[in-house]
């Protein structure tokens, strides 16, 4: 079972998302990764393996917008090119659970697109991706929403803009925390 982890925190740091990370622990995994802000870019950092050795490639840095993920592979092996976080150009998402119908949509929508992972996840931003070049944000979701089959929940950050995480679900358990 993977977990997924996000905050926007002015007094945030690396340090603080690896342990929410490790709190999820106890759920089981094989690899782990994080997406944060710094110096208006996200850096991403994945491994194979316990959330320590993703501790030991991380430098301390605050940081206000940060995501990340801890994964039992479902779709693809275990290796760093199909840990989270997986991103497109602009997007950046995690997500917990299984697409069901995501071969079939990668057929419809990207039939000659090649992709780096062998992740049901990686197809989550590409499709944001496209549907964000005529709506905003909430839409493209929604409308990812309609499409997708399965039990998940994802969370995505966008390079343009930094003081969000927008985030969905569909039929798997997400907490959201304030304060």
């Amino acid at each position: 079972m993977c977990g997924i982890v996000g905050f926007i925190d002015n007094d945030g740091s690396t340090l603080k998302l690896v342990e929410k990370l490790s709190k999820l622990e106890y759920r089981g995994y094989d690899s782990a990764g994080i997406a944060y802000l710094k110096n208006n870019d996200y850096k991403i950092i994945k491994s194979v393996g316990k959330i320590v050795k993703l501790k030991e490639m991380i430098q301390v840095e605050n940081t206000c917008v940060a995501i990340g993920h801890t994964r039992w592979a479902t779709n693809g092996k275990v290796n760093e090119i199909n840990c989270h976080p997986h991103c497109g150009e602009r997007v950046i998402v995690i997500h917990n659970g299984v697409i069901d119908n995501f071969a079939e949509l990668k057929e419809i929508y990207f039939k000659n697109k090649d992709f780096n992972s062998e992740t049901d996840t990686e197809l989550i931003p590409y499709l944001l991706e496209l549907f964000l070049k005529d709506c905003d944000h909430l839409t493209a979701i929604e409308r990812i929403l309609k499409i997708l089959s399965g039990s998940f929940s994802f969370l995505v950050v966008d390079k343009k803009d930094n003081n969000k995480i927008f985030f969905a679900k569909n039929k798997t358990p997400l907490l959201i925390g304030l304060g």
